[in-house]
């Protein structure tokens, strides 16, 4: 036989480099698909100011905050590849990057023809979650919503708890087993990335949040629950 090869003594080194430009990898396509939606829902915002040359105030606020979120999301991510820490120092109101989430997400549900329904408490519910990280929960979870609804989407904010739900057929086991892992995706080619509730628990767990879900032939409902902020007394 052929003779063996001495050890190479860079292998290990080698490796090492293959797994971080691996991990890179995936942290480019998690970028990707974070800016994906507010760049989608600011351009719709745009084309409605470009048919509608009145009332347009609403819209253009909405673009310009959207453009602000992406803004947000690559100085989070510029120099390193990996998103720093998503605490901020004060507690802050879960309504508005809820509100925000919603603003991305509703011209992809009126293209599918899912109503999309919104409940919020803006009297409560409070964290040092960084706003961004809320939005961007929501926006993957309502996105994820309207791809799997029937007819209906909502979103629901209960105290600390965010509520996502959809009256789709439900997961299949198969799915609900491999939903996290990411790239796995149920959609077409060029729909999906396959990384929306990865990103989801990742973010979820950065922020001390819980992740939980209950599906059934009449629907999915996801649920996160953000830590109350911590009093100083």
């Amino acid at each position: 036989g052929s003779p063996k090869r001495p050890d190479d003594p860079n292998a290990a080194q080698r490796w090492l480099e293959t797994g971080r430009l691996a991990e890179l990898g995936l942290h480019a396509h998690e970028l990707v698909h974070e800016i994906r939606q507010p760049i989608f829902a600011a351009r719709a915002l745009l084309q409605i100011v470009a048919r509608r040359r009145d009332q347009t105030e609403d819209e253009l606020d909405q673009a310009l905050e959207q453009l602000a979120h992406i803004e947000q999301l690559l100085k989070a991510w510029a120099g390193t590849g990996f998103r720093p820490s998503t605490s901020i120092d004060s507690p802050m109101p879960l309504a508005q990057p809820i509100h925000a989430a919603v603003a991305v997400v509703q011209a992809r549900a009126r293209r599918r023809r899912r109503a999309l329904s919104l409940t919020v408490d803006d009297a409560a519910g409070r964290s040092t979650a960084d706003p961004a990280t809320v939005q961007q929960i929501c926006t993957n979870l309502l996105t994820n919503a309207v791809d799997a609804a029937a007819t209906e989407v909502g979103l629901a904010l209960k105290g600390q708890v965010i509520e996502v739900w959809n009256d789709g057929p439900g997961l299949t086991p198969t799915v609900e087993a491999r939903m996290f892992e990411p790239f796995f995706t149920t959609k077409e080619v060029g729909e999906g990335t396959g990384l929306g509730l990865a990103i989801t628990r990742h973010l979820a767990a950065s922020v001390g949040a819980s992740l939980t879900w209950d599906t059934s032939a009449g629907g999915t409902a996801f649920s996160v629950e953000f830590p109350p902020p911590v009093r100083d007394d």
